[in-house]
């Protein structure tokens, strides 16, 4: 696969970018800097440069894929409200894959977890709306 101009930008941009971005969201910084870009060169770079080993792609159930820089192996939480993705720290347990009792015959190749809850922000949000007016 060549190098393209887009294809540096857009690593660029989610190596340089703190957190979790959504193809979406590349693909409005990237028009800053590239007007004529399509979605569908954002797309499909994104998920070249995923396969490649160059970011990470993180498949959100019930969300959009989100997108990071490389980094070793990490699980994260994403809030139940917001639907922002977070990363945890805890170690990661490669091992985990060993302890699968699989009747399929799969070859497992990683694991992704994603745990749920309520972000600070949104939890000060709905105690903020629980509070009763002041006098």
């Amino acid at each position: 696969m060549r190098t393209t101009v887009q294809k540096l930008k857009i690593l660029d941009y989610v190596n340089h970018h703190c957190g979790h971005i959504t193809a979406a969201d590349v693909y409005e910084a990237i028009c800053q800097d590239i007007p004529h870009v399509s979605r569908a060169t954002v797309y499909r770079n994104l998920n070249n440069l995923a396969a490649d080993g160059k970011i990470r792609r993180i498949e959100v159930p019930g969300g959009a894929d989100v997108y990071e820089r490389h980094s070793p192996p990490h699980y994260h939480v994403r809030c139940v409200r917001c639907g922002r993705l977070f990363d945890l720290d805890m170690p990661y347990f490669e091992q985990l894959q060993a302890q699968i009792r699989d009747p399929h015959g799969f070859i497992f190749l990683g694991h992704d977890v994603i745990f749920s809850g309520i972000c600070p922000e949104c939890q000060a949000k709905e105690t903020k709306q629980a509070a009763p007016p002041l006098p």
